[in-house]
């Protein structure tokens, strides 16, 4: 997952904490207004048509005393024929007969006042009623005497009504529901709190696993890069971009590692080459002087002198030094090669140089085994250069294999390439020297010169070919045994190498 994706889905985990923390504040909104609101709505509900109905008692009963505020037994005054002073009532009587089936039809009025409470109010306004409606038609002052009294009863019912309406609302709001606020509150407030560290914390792990982290190993890799540790690697991580960079750093640790050895490597050859050219300077003129001298002292001796037998091993010495010298010469000259690639029969070819060498081989006790079957009847390559690096190759063999063995030479071809294997039976080359056996100077054996493999490697690069040495295991052997591989194009050399470009 990349990093994109990956602070992506860390927005939408940020996106859903701060949706519920909205509606977390939203309900709690809604849910005050709810808890203290309802108590004012009873209120609301019910004190208003209990004044309603104060009012219709007051005007029903002055209808009675002709005075609606104290309600005073005395003599009525008013003059009003009876009849209109019966329809005044009846008006008062219905005002105050609507306002109380409103009052009954609600469950706040029912629920605050109690169900007895409230027949007693319907009760008392209907014998007041019947005591009114009494006096009205008989005018005898008994029936205006009770309704008077019973008037002033409703009028004192309904005030402590309001009372207990408006103490029932206040008690409601403080006792019930307060608690239930403050708990709901609380929750609240402290979900809304973890959501937020909960959130907070993760972001930090995630940001520390995904970026602090990372970037801090790729830091420290910055810095031990720069101190000259090139083979320092990075862990890999996830697939995204740091994990991509990572691998991108390593990858930029090797390739300055291998440019590193390799200007290493140039800058040893360039050195040694020039102290071997000065020295071959210096050397080739008392080499030519003593084989010339040992020439004319050969040629002056008797056919017979035991002397002969000594001239003629250091005319070969000085020959071997010679060569010597030039293999020399060549593994630490730039490898651009004045090649003269031709089409040369490879059998024939193969005779002429392998030819030489098994008096070499004899010498040690090895025999030289050629197997040309397989291979192309001709190919293109330059032969003097291809048979000085074979030479080295098969010189190679024949110095690590123990006597009694057989060093084989084989050519076979493959599709547009052929090959030239060496096989030994000696003790084989370690895997992990197989790419360090074709540098110059390096050799495993106490006489060697680490030069003939080297000088192959050159020709070969040279021809676009390649080279490899490979286990060539054989259990009657004493080892493992090694087998050097050469491949070369059958039609040669591009031409960018025949020009030494």
């Amino acid at each position: 997952m990349s990093l994109q994706r990956k602070f992506a889905a860390l927005l939408i985990v940020l996106a859903l904490a701060v949706s519920l923390n909205l509606l977390a504040a939203v309900w709690t909104f809604l849910f005050i207004e709810r808890e203290l609101v309802r108590p004012l709505t009873d209120i609301k509900a019910v004190l208003p048509r209990l004044a309603a109905l104060k009012q219709g008692i007051t005007e029903q009963a002055g209808q009675i005393s002709d005075q609606s505020a104290a309600f005073p037994l005395r003599p009525a005054e008013d003059q009003s024929p009876p009849a209109e002073r019966f329809n005044r009532f009846e008006v008062a009587t219905l005002r105050v007969d609507a306002v109380l089936l409103e009052l009954e039809s609600l469950d706040q009025y029912r629920g605050l006042l109690g169900i007895s409470t409230t027949r007693s109010l319907r009760s008392r306004i209907e014998s007041a009623k019947a005591e009114s409606l009494a006096w009205l038609e008989t005018h005898e002052d008994p029936h205006r005497i009770n309704a008077i009294g019973l008037f002033h009863e409703v009028h004192d019912l309904i005030e402590r009504m309001e009372a207990k309406v408006t103490a029932s609302a206040a008690s409601a709001a403080v006792d019930d529901y307060a608690p239930s606020v403050r708990t709901w509150l609380l929750v609240v407030m402290f979900a809304s709190l973890i959501i937020v560290a909960l959130t907070a914390v993760l972001g930090v792990i995630l940001v520390r696993r995904w970026v602090t982290r990372p970037i801090g190993v790729l830091r420290d890799a910055a810095l031990r890069l720069s101190r000259g540790e090139f083979s320092h690697r990075v862990p890999v991580g996830p697939p995204d971009e740091l994990g991509l960079l990572s691998a991108e750093i390593n990858q930029m640790a090797a390739m300055i590692s291998s440019l590193q050895e390799e200007r290493i490597e140039r800058e040893r050859l360039a050195a040694a080459g020039e102290v071997v050219r000065r020295l071959a300077h210096n050397i080739r003129n008392p080499l030519a002087g003593i084989r010339s001298l040992a020439e004319l002292t050969r040629s002056s001796l008797p056919a017979e002198d035991p002397g002969i037998e000594s001239q003629t091993r250091i005319i070969q010495t000085v020959d071997r030094f010679e060569r010597w010298l030039a293999e020399l010469l060549q593994a630490t000259t730039p490898p651009n090669l004045a090649l003269q690639p031709r089409d040369v029969p490879i059998a024939q070819w193969l005779d002429g140089v392998v030819a030489p060498l098994r008096a070499v081989a004899a010498a040690k006790g090895v025999a030289l085994e050629l197997n040309t079957s397989g291979g192309p009847a001709s190919a293109t390559f330059d032969p003097r250069h291809l048979e000085q690096a074979l030479v080295g190759i098969v010189n190679n063999a024949i110095q690590a294999s123990p006597a009694g063995k057989a060093v084989t030479i084989a050519a076979t071809r493959n599709h547009q390439t052929w090959q030239l294997s060496v096989t030994d039976q000696g003790p084989g080359v370690p895997s992990e020297l197989s790419d360090r056996v074709f540098r110059p100077y390096f050799t495993t054996k106490p006489d060697g010169t680490g030069i003939g493999l080297a000088v192959a490697k050159q020709v070969v690069d040279q021809h676009a070919g390649r080279i490899r040495v490979e286990s060539a295991a054989d259990p009657s052997s004493g080892g493992s045994g090694a087998r050097f591989v050469v491949e070369l194009p059958l039609a040669g050399p591009p031409k960018v190498a025949n020009t030494g470009q």
